[in-house]
């Protein structure tokens, strides 16, 4: 199972209010049922464009279905990039 934020926002979204089902959300998604049972289940996760259509319709930010080790992950890029920018930055300035 993943455990991510995205799961359990999706979860209180279709069940915190009574029109809303994994089925009505499977229609409007264009998808079949099993899928939206999937991700809430935290067996798989929506595709790209799915994370995007779930921001737009239930308001879940798309970093919400990274896991842990995803949001290290990209974490430690970030520290890497902004460490190549202000070396790079410095070695401009240095040459000026």
């Amino acid at each position: 199972m993943t455990d991510t934020p995205g799961r359990n926002a999706l979860r209180q979204y279709i069940e915190g209010v009574e029109d809303r089902s994994q089925h009505w959300l499977a229609k409007l998604l264009r998808i079949g049922q099993s899928s939206v049972s999937l991700w809430m289940r935290g067996h798989s996760r929506p595709s790209l464009a799915h994370v995007i259509a779930l921001q737009h319709l239930a308001g879940i930010p798309m970093d919400a279905w990274l896991t842990d080790e995803e949001r290290q992950f990209i974490a430690s890029i970030a520290v890497e990039s902004h460490k190549f920018r202000a070396a790079r930055e410095t070695a401009v300035g240095a040459s000026a």
